[in-house]
Formats: C-alpha cells, structure tokens, sequence
C-alpha cells in the first residue's frame, strides 16, 4: 500500500481501502456505444455523477455536452436532460444517440 510519511515519521495513506466516496472515483472506461467524439466521458463515472447529486426525476445540465454521454446517463436513470454544445455536429451526434435510450425532447 503506498502512502507518505507525515512529520513524525508515522506512515500515512491519503487514499483509505475502503471508505464513502471522496474525490478520487475509479471507474472502468469502457463504452457501450461507438461514438466519433474524440474523447467520450466514461459512462459509468457520469452515472455516478448523476445518482450522487441529483433525484430521479430532476433535470440534469450539461453545458458541455459533446456526444451526449452525461444525457444518455441521465435518460437512463429516471431524469429529464438538457444538453449544451458549441458544436453543431456535437449536438447532432448526442441527439441521436440518445434518442436510442428515449423518445423524449432534447432542448
């Protein structure tokens, strides 16, 4: 186990075994859906996002959307999602991949 030694020598592990989470989440990078974006989010590390800080039902902004990762995770989980983009084919791309998981609106 790593860790560092604090100023009386004692060994300390700044990251514990097992504990609720903190700001360090470990997550598998594994895509279900082929995508051209560039750099996808992993899906599991937006669902985690997304059950963490909001309740089913809520609406989830992602004024970064890209290929609609976070969007897709959120339709998923029970929640209405409204997506950003400055990018035209971005925004083309998210919306047809959600559409897969929901025939809802996307704003």
């Amino acid at each position: 186990m790593g860790g560092y030694k604090d100023f009386s020598g004692k060994l300390k592990n700044p990251v514990p075994d097992f504990s609720p989470r903190t700001n360090i989440w470990k997550c598998v990078t594994s895509f279900n859906d082929k995508t051209e974006h560039p750099a996808p989010m992993p899906e599991q590390l937006a669902l985690d996002y997304i059950k963490t800080w909001s309740n089913e039902n809520d609406v989830v902004l992602d004024p970064f959307m890209g290929s609609g990762t976070t969007g897709k995770m959120a339709v998923l989980s029970n929640r209405e999602f409204i997506g950003i983009d400055i990018s035209q084919e971005y925004c083309d791309m998210a919306r047809k991949r959600i559409e897969k998981y929901n025939e809802a609106r996307l704003f």
